[in-house]
C-alpha cells in the first residue's frame, strides 16, 4: 500500500479492491473485511506521517520562522490587511481569489505572491512527495481555520501551511499572468474605443 497504491492514491479510496487483488495474486486468504480496514487505514496514517515528518526535517528554521509569523498576521483585522498603512498580507488573504482583472487586482497578487517567496521554499523540500499528497493537504490547509491550525503539533502545522503555500505560489504565478493579460488587452481596448471616439468626432 505505501510503495504502491498510497503514492497515487493518498486517501487509498481503492485500497480495499487492492488489497484483495494483491491477496488474490499472492494466492492468500484476505483478512476479515473490518481487519482489512484496519490494516488500510492504519497503512494510510503512517504514509501520511512519514511525508509530514520529512517534509516538516527539510523547512528551513527562516522558513518555520516565516510561517509562524504568517499565522501571527491573522490577529489583524482582514479587512484591514491590504491598507497603506498596513500592507500585511494575512492567511486568509493568501486564499481570496484575485477578482476582476483591473490594477489593483494585480498589486494584490504580486503582494501574495511576495509574501509566500518570503517563507523561502525550495523544490528540494518537497522532493518525491507525490503531487497528490500535497494537493490533498492544500486542500485540507484551505478548509481549516487559524485556530485549528495552531492546535496542531508543529511537525503537522509546519508541513501543511508549506504545502498549501508551495501550490498557492504556483496558482498565484499563473493568476499573474493571466490577470497581466486581461489588463494589457483592456488598456488596448479602451485605448482603441477612445482614438475611435476623437476620430470620429473630427471626422464630424
Amino acid at each position: 500500500l505505501c510503495d504502491d497504491v498510497l503514492p497515487f492514491d493518498p486517501q487509498a479510496h481503492h485500497g480495499y479492491d487492492m488489497a484483495l487483488d494483491w491477496c488474490r495474486t499472492q494466492r492468500l486468504e484476505p483478512p476479515a473485511s473490518d481487519h482489512l480496514e484496519r490494516v488500510i487505514r492504519s497503512a494510510v496514517h503512517g504514509y501520511e506521517t512519514q511525508q509530514l515528518a520529512t517534509i516538516h526535517v527539510r523547512l528551513s528554521t527562516h522558513s518555520k520562522t516565516a510561517i509562524d509569523r504568517l499565522l501571527a498576521s491573522e490577529e489583524t483585522d482582514p479587512d484591514d490587511a491590504q491598507t497603506e498603512e498596513s500592507p500585511t498580507i494575512s492567511f486568509s488573504n493568501l486564499k481570496t481569489d484575485s477578482g476582476k482583472a483591473n490594477l489593483d487586482s494585480l498589486l494584490v497578487a504580486i503582494a501574495k505572491l511576495k509574501c509566500i517567496n518570503e517563507i523561502g521554499l525550495t523544490p528540494e523540500v518537497f522532493q518525491d512527495v507525490p503531487a497528490k499528497f500535497i494537493e490533498q493537504f492544500r486542500q485540507r490547509c484551505a478548509s481549516e481555520s487559524i485556530r485549528e491550525l495552531r492546535r496542531h503539533p508543529a511537525e503537522i502545522r509546519y508541513s501543511i501551511v508549506a504545502m498549501f503555500c508551495w501550490r498557492r505560489q504556483q496558482q498565484l504565478i499563473d493568476v499573474l499572468v493571466d490577470l497581466l493579460l486581461q489588463v494589457i488587452h483592456n488598456l488596448g481596448a479602451r485605448a482603441e474605443k477612445r482614438i475611435d471616439k476623437r476620430q470620429f468626432a473630427a471626422f464630424k
